[in-house]
């Protein structure tokens, strides 16, 4: 409810009533959540041309907690990260969550998906076949999603 009541007035240009809503979740908060909402803030800032600040922003929230182990909060942040062609951010920070996977908090298919989407859209095939053996082998299930989604 958060996401959608930021991004709503960022859309209206209401920049400190969606920083007082951020503040206010923060306050009553954990972590992973206040990193997902910045998200939003990462993609307004790519939407409004202020690819340097979006960046700052993206960067500063990476280095808290290594939040980039789960997958549930990485997600918007690869999502924004493809929307605005950061796609070479977009393949180190999977790597990097890959790398630093904890098999209690899943990357999930959709992530793993929208990587591998961005891979062949760009004619890469052979990256994506790399990266979903990567995948692969440091999983303890069989990404049958991600193998059909190739195909």
């Amino acid at each position: 409810m958060y996401m959608n009541l930021i991004r709503g007035f960022l859309e209206q240009g209401n920049l400190d009533m969606a920083y007082q809503l951020r503040d206010n979740f923060n306050i009553c908060s954990i972590w992973n959540i206040i990193t997902i909402l910045n998200s939003v803030f990462v993609e307004y800032l790519f939407k409004q041309g202020n690819d340097d600040k979006a960046m700052e922003l993206y960067k500063t929230s990476l280095n808290n907690d290594g939040f980039i182990a789960n997958g549930h909060v990485g997600h918007p942040y690869l999502k924004v990260l493809l929307k605005y062609s950061k796609k070479t951010q977009a393949r180190a920070f999977f790597e990097y969550m890959l790398d630093n996977y904890d098999e209690c908090i899943r990357l999930g298919n959709n992530t793993i998906n929208m990587i591998l989407n961005g891979c062949i859209k760009e004619g890469q095939f052979s990256d994506a076949v790399n990266i979903l053996a990567k995948y692969k082998t440091q999983l303890k299930y069989f990404p049958v999603r991600a193998y059909m989604n190739l195909i």
